[in-house]
């Protein structure tokens, strides 16, 4: 279903199911939003400091990545993790529009019991996920 506001249509989504649609139909106990927009130098960083969870990545992290219309390499990095670790992974690519419609977009595939939203730039300890 199309709708329109502000003169852009959008598609209206009833649900996270409907947009991302896992195999396995895993839950994740975690999904994290990262809004990516030019950030080439430290999206690998922030990437591999959710990938290396002590919690365990692949059992219990979903990490959504939506890249906000980034002309360096952003995309590029975030797809090579994408197709090593498929099932915990989704890039989503739009145009720029900004970080909080990158993030609303975000929420709306989120499977996880939880959400955290972590900046392309950061980083978080290995352990922060097994701490909560």
């Amino acid at each position: 279903m199309k709708a329109k506001m502000d003169n852009i249509e959008y598609d209206t989504i009833k649900n996270s199911q409907t947009l991302y649609e896992d195999k396995h139909n895993t839950r994740f106990k975690f999904s994290v939003v990262m809004a990516v927009y030019n950030c080439e130098e430290y999206i690998e960083n922030a990437i591999e400091s959710i990938i290396n969870q002590t919690l365990g990545f692949k059992d219990n992290i979903q990490l959504i990545i939506i890249d906000d219309g980034s002309t360096d390499n952003s995309l590029k990095h975030a797809k090579e993790f994408q197709q090593i670790y498929p099932e915990n992974i989704k890039v989503i690519t739009k145009v720029n529009e900004g970080q909080a419609i990158a993030r609303n977009l975000g929420l709306k595939y989120a499977l996880g019991e939880y959400i955290n939203f972590l900046d392309s730039d950061d980083y978080i300890s290995k352990n922060a996920f097994e701490e909560v």
